[in-house]
């Protein structure tokens, strides 16, 4: 893979009247019944289980729209998914009634990290060809360039690594 080229923390979807009170894991963990929805198979299950929150208080949903509704129901406490996706899904003025949390303030073990990375997948043969590619992105990721570029689909700058400071600048 490329050096990365955006940033994806997970969020939590709640209700807005819940804003103030959730923010993390812990607290779907600390409330008594309360679940989490995550969609199936993805990343954000695992992060549920490393913050404490037992199996059978994750509710696995097969997309975006029953997650929301999940959360909007009263079923889970949040909807556990990517600040980038999040984000997007409440921009609609349908959403008035949902918050988004972020960051996260949980504590996770080593290893478990709540940030995801996005990247260029590369062929294992073509190193040299990805070597050359890094070099053009350090002089381009996370710069006002890079921004200009994302931001018509719903990034920000806080999305996008720090720029890299050449070693002979340091």
């Amino acid at each position: 893979f490329s050096r990365p080229t955006f940033l994806a923390p997970t969020a939590l979807l709640v209700r807005r009247e819940d804003a103030g009170r959730v923010a993390g894991f812990a607290d779907v963990r600390d409330r008594p019944g309360g679940e989490v929805a995550v969609l199936e198979g993805a990343y954000e299950e695992g992060l549920a289980r490393a913050a404490g929150i037992p199996a059978d208080r994750i509710l696995r949903v097969p997309d975006p729209a029953t997650g929301v509704a999940a959360v909007r129901a009263g079923r889970a406490v949040g909807f556990a998914l990517s600040l980038l996706t999040l984000r997007r899904l409440v921009s609609g003025s349908a959403a008035g009634d949902l918050a988004v949390v972020s960051p996260l303030r949980d504590s996770f073990p080593p290893g478990v990290d709540p940030v995801g990375r996005g990247a260029f997948g590369f062929r294992h043969e073509d190193e040299e060809l990805r070597r050359a590619f890094d070099g053009v992105l350090g002089s381009l990721v996370g710069t006002p360039e890079h921004l200009a570029l994302v931001q018509g689909v719903g990034f920000v700058a806080a999305d996008l690594p720090r720029p890299e400071v050449p070693a002979r600048a340091r």
